[in-house]
């Protein structure tokens, strides 16, 4: 069998199972913005950590610092739980499929 012919098979059942579309985009773009926002952290620390001292202790850039990290919580947040949703909406579909077979045979 050619590697293509391997997951047909496997591809047509997922797809079958009827994902939620707008819940795997919103999920997928939040994840990516989770990665984006997480590798601006290092970036604003090192501003910070470089050049601390009492008098360029800087406000403005802690709350910048916080908001990111709010930011970050609430979309990982956001993200997870939309890939749990997806998950179980997956598992369950695929649950029926196969109980209703068992059922027909």
């Amino acid at each position: 069998m050619e590697n293509g012919n391997k997951f047909r098979p496997f591809l047509s059942l997922i797809r079958s199972t009827k994902i939620p579309k707008v819940a795997l985009t919103i999920g997928l773009v939040t994840s990516i913005i989770t990665t984006i926002v997480g590798l601006l952290i290092p970036l604003l620390t090192r501003e910070l950590v470089d050049g601390f001292s009492l008098e360029s202790l800087s406000i403005y850039l802690i709350a910048i610092i916080i908001a990111i990290f709010i930011l970050q919580a609430l979309t990982d947040g956001l993200s997870t739980y939309l890939f749990g949703y997806i998950g179980q909406k997956i598992v369950a579909s695929l649950r029926e499929r196969m109980w209703s077979k068992l059922i027909r045979w």
